[in-house]
């Protein structure tokens, strides 16, 4: 039998630590999993999970519970934030393309490097764009694109990945002095 990744050898629930080389299904949660933030107490389904380029994987919880008859609003929380209620094993987790890959929208042309990939329960997988061009001195703004709306450029070799804590919302900027 041949390998179809690098990453075939590994079994799927390896866990990682720094330093190791992370196989495409490295995610702790399957997706459908019911689970906790530990820090608000939101509890829910998970319907989402993304993988960033430099090493972070955040989940997107999305509660049963329902306020004035709409659902309440998805949380997305950092791997290590969620404590697990009730498994599922979700068999998702194998992406079409490698994290630093250059990709291109068929449809419009938007061409970047792939910083990030996420999953969904009951929708497609989509791949976050990042062009490497600045346009006015400010960096381009990342644009999603669905799997099957994507060609891809140059491969990117499988990397490394650490831990890490973010992205997450950027931090607050500093208070606004009147005069």
């Amino acid at each position: 039998m041949t390998k179809k990744t690098a990453y075939d050898h590994l079994e799927e629930d390896t866990v990682l630590g720094d330093d190791s080389e992370a196989p495409k299904e490295s995610f702790k949660y399957g997706l459908g999993s019911e689970v906790e933030d530990k820090i608000t107490g939101y509890r829910g389904l998970l319907v989402g999970r993304t993988e960033w380029l430099y090493g972070c994987r955040r989940y997107v919880i999305q509660s049963k519970e329902k306020k004035d008859g709409v659902p309440v609003k998805p949380l997305g929380v950092d791997e290590d934030s969620l404590k697990l209620i009730k498994a599922e094993n979700n068999p998702k987790g194998r992406f079409k393309y490698e994290l630093g890959s250059k990709a291109r929208c068929l449809m419009t042309g938007f061409q970047g490097t792939i910083i990030g990939r996420t999953e969904w329960l009951y929708d497609s997988t989509r791949y976050n764009l990042q062009p490497q061009e600045l346009h006015n001195g400010e960096p381009i703004a990342a644009q999603g694109v669905t799997e099957l709306g994507l060609e891809l450029v140059t491969a990117a070799e499988p990397h490394k990945m650490k831990a890490t804590g973010g992205p997450g919302r950027e931090p607050a900027g500093p208070p606004q002095v009147s005069r």
